[in-house]
């Protein structure tokens, strides 16, 4: 995390986190081995500008991400 960057970091039953970057993407994460799952971006459609906040639905298959663009996107995690 670079020096006044946001980080936000969000645990899942499945022992997964997902966090919200500056680099306008998130990303999933394995609880025990650190190893990313899956990068959440896409220039279709993935943000545009930083990604501030990330959370899992209740039952671990969504993930909803909001940026300062002004928008939120819902992405399936099916592939993690």
């Amino acid at each position: 995390v670079r020096n006044g960057a946001q980080l936000t970091l969000v645990l899942s039953r499945a022992q997964r986190i997902v966090t919200a970057s500056a680099d306008c993407t998130a990303k999933i994460w394995e609880v025990e081995s650190g190893k990313c799952l899956d990068t959440l971006e896409g220039l279709l459609y993935g943000h545009d500008k930083t990604v501030t906040c990330a959370a899992f639905s209740p039952d671990g298959t969504l993930v909803v991400t909001a940026s300062d663009d002004k928008t939120a996107k819902i992405w399936s995690t099916k592939s993690c």
